[in-house]
């Protein structure tokens, strides 16, 4: 063939280029020749120079993972899947960015794109699971980070871009773009940026929907518990995730059967050794997919794991009133792990012999120690290498009035992060920096606490199980002063601004500044969300909703069009020789 169209160095040149994919591989005669070749005789060319087989000459369409930058006249064979959508707050809305994924019959997959100007002319025309044969369309790098599927390049559809549904699908067409990963893959994956994974396991537990507060308002959230029959696996589901997931029909669905699911545009974290995924914007989730690893799942693990079952179940009256008599008694933690509970208490003082602060991990806050010129979280899976200090504060805290100091009952309290940097007035790592060398050395800024009057709400954390006593985390407060107490409630006036400068300060331990740019721990949600109580109107100013929590799953991609918490504004690490001997949560 190369004697009969170009002289035999030439066709040698074009077939050397076209084998390794760039033209710039050919003479300056060789690539003038391919430029002006048509699409059929560039097609025969890569053929007969072994860059496409023999069995897609004359064929209608192209492989995708042979599809590059060359030309944009390709001609694929795909089903479309995993749509993204993304509409204007307009009334009503208007979708302002569509994407998806084209995968192919050899199960290759590819991200595509619609441009907005096109989205209204192009975007009904797709149906999601549909075959199509689509022509002329961009080729462009994929995404730098973050991409959903491992292929080198994406598709931009443009207004002449041809999409033709097949009335016949092909036999065995793939139906799910995902490449499965094994959970202790996921782990090694901590921190990469690079690729989104997908996730699959049996369904094994789900929390309640619950609203939380974070930093775009306020926000649904799921936990969703997998397991692979070895290790386990929570995934956050937020916002619009968490309202399109039918728990409660899983869980009907589980009273026969097993049920898998598969989750495709995840990415991986740890907390306290706890596999955690994250969702993404682009996220979707498929319930007993037709794979064989599904199925092979199912068989393999499905009688030994059990049927699911509601976090929170057992806990239906978890957020109750008490007092600190009541809560003394809790002697077990195992039976009320989980439990939340609304006390008004007076903090006695701090915990002998346990320490205020301690020297934590600005990726995860957990504790770490000196490692050389940086440092070394205690968790070996976090990549964390920076330090500050952040709260710890232990406190013993008891009822109000009692009769005597023989008859005082006390509990132990813990505050961390913001809601400490609140309580105290200033953030930890001030604090530290001005503070004594000297060993026990309490701050003038805690000690003025002794004495104050609270209403807390408190709850049990899972890590309060590893310890030999009862603690609880203080997940809010509010501040109760002297004049409060003096003005019975009945004969202030509603509406005054003597009634108003009595107002408590309140924070909650869903804000944490420190928590901005890392990762925040997945929590098991109850029923009922923990609501801070006050009993005077509060300060236009001093009216904190419950505020920011990172909301997992946020990427950070232009092409997503997600956003990354932002990092705290960087504090210069200090080597300190105080670490914190238990768990921050």
């Amino acid at each position: 063939m190369g004697s009969a169209l170009w002289p035999p160095p030439l066709a040698e040149g074009a077939a050397r280029a076209l084998r390794v994919g760039l033209f710039g591989a050919a003479p300056p005669t060789t690539r003038l020749v391919l430029r002006r070749l048509s699409p059929g005789a560039l097609l025969r060319i890569r053929v007969l120079s072994g860059c496409l087989p023999l069995q897609f000459v004359g064929m209608a369409y192209v492989p995708l993972k042979k599809v590059c930058p060359d030309h944009s006249r390709w001609k694929v064979q795909i089903r479309a899947v995993r749509f993204t959508e993304k509409f204007t707050n307009d009334k009503p809305p208007k979708i302002y960015r569509f994407e998806f994924v084209m995968l192919d019959e050899e199960n290759t997959a590819m991200e595509a794109i619609i441009p907005p100007k096109w989205i209204d002319e192009q975007r009904p025309k797709l149906i999601e699971g549909a075959v199509y044969n689509i022509q002329y369309f961009e080729i462009c790098n994929a995404r730098a980070i973050y991409r959903a599927v491992d292929h080198p390049y994406m598709a931009r559809f443009t207004k002449h871009t041809k999409i033709s549904k097949l009335q016949t699908v092909p036999p065995n067409f793939p139906a799910y773009a995902c490449c499965i990963t094994p959970f202790h893959v996921l782990r090694a994956r901590v921190g990469n940026r690079e690729h989104m994974s997908d996730a699959m396991g049996l369904f094994t537990k789900c929390s309640r929907m619950t609203k939380q507060s974070t930093k775009h308002g306020i926000q649904s959230l799921i936990n969703v518990h997998i397991t692979d029959g070895r290790d386990n696996a929570i995934l956050a589901l937020w916002g619009s995730h968490a309202e399109r997931f039918d728990a409660q029909a899983l869980m009907e669905m589980s009273k026969n059967d097993p049920v898998v699911l598969l989750f495709v545009g995840v990415t991986s974290n740890t907390f306290d050794g706890q596999l955690t995924l994250q969702c993404s914007t682009t996220c979707t989730w498929y319930v007993n997919p037709n794979l064989p690893e599904a199925a092979l799942l199912r068989q393999s693990f499905g009688s030994a794991i059990g049927h699911p079952y509601w976090i929170g179940e057992r806990y239906k009256n978890s957020q109750q009133a008490t007092t600190v008599a009541d809560l003394s008694t809790i002697e077990n933690p195992h039976e009320a792990e989980g439990n939340k509970y609304k006390v008004i208490a007076r903090i006695k003082e701090l915990v002998p012999n346990q320490q205020w602060w301690y020297l934590a991990c600005t990726k995860c806050k957990r504790s770490t120690r000196a490692n050389g010129d940086s440092y070394k979280c205690y968790d070996t899976t976090c990549p964390g290498t920076g330090a500050i200090p952040r709260y710890k504060i232990p406190f013993l805290a008891v009822d109000p009035e009692t009769a005597s100091e023989h008859e005082q009952k006390a509990i132990e309290i813990i505050c961390f992060g913001a809601v400490a940097d609140e309580m105290v007035g200033s953030t930890a790592d001030s604090i530290v920096a001005a503070s004594s060398n000297v060993q026990g050395f309490i701050p003038e800024q805690i000690k003025r606490m002794y004495g104050a009057r609270y209403d807390f709400s408190l709850s049990v954390p899972r890590g309060a199980v590893r310890f030999g006593r009862t603690s609880f985390r203080i997940d809010s407060f509010a501040r109760i002063t002297e004049l409060e107490e003096q003005v019975p409630p009945q004969m202030a006036p509603r509406n005054s601004k003597e009634n108003m400068t009595t107002a408590v300060s309140m924070h909650t331990s869903q804000s944490d500044p420190s928590n901005k740019g890392a990762n925040t721990p997945v929590k098991d949600v109850l029923d009922i969300a923990a609501v801070p109580m006050t009993s005077t109107p509060l300060l236009a100013k001093e009216k904190r909703a419950i505020s920011e929590t990172n909301a997992e799953g946020e990427l950070e991609d232009s092409d997503c069009e997600t956003i990354m918490p932002s990092d705290k504004k960087a504090r210069t690490a200090r080597k300190l020789s105080m670490t914190a001997s238990e768990d921050d949560e």
